[in-house]
């Protein structure tokens, strides 16, 4: 978790963030942050991470409309990339 931390402290593109959820075991951590960003859009990041699993989102909005959204959840198994994939827009 404290690599995502660093990243958004460092980052000049990050005007804010919150961490929303945390929640830690001895092989596992869950993290959800909202980032506000200099242009006024919103990241969302949502991560679980275990020595068995690792899933993900990471949603970008504007005006709360998505803009894209990367994550690795099992559906759109005829994407190259499945199970990671992308959303654009109204996708």
């Amino acid at each position: 978790m404290l690599r995502e931390l660093e990243l958004l402290e460092k980052s000049p593109a990050v005007k804010s963030y919150e961490i929303l959820d945390y929640k830690e075991g001895n092989s596992f951590y869950f993290l959800k942050i909202r980032a506000e960003l200099a242009d006024g859009s919103v990241l969302y990041i949502r991560e679980f991470v275990s020595e068995e699993d690792y899933n993900y989102s990471f949603q970008w909005q504007k005006d709360g409309r998505l803009t894209i959204r990367w994550d690795n959840a099992p559906h759109h198994r005829d994407v190259e990339t499945f199970p990671h994939h992308k959303h654009v827009g109204s996708q």
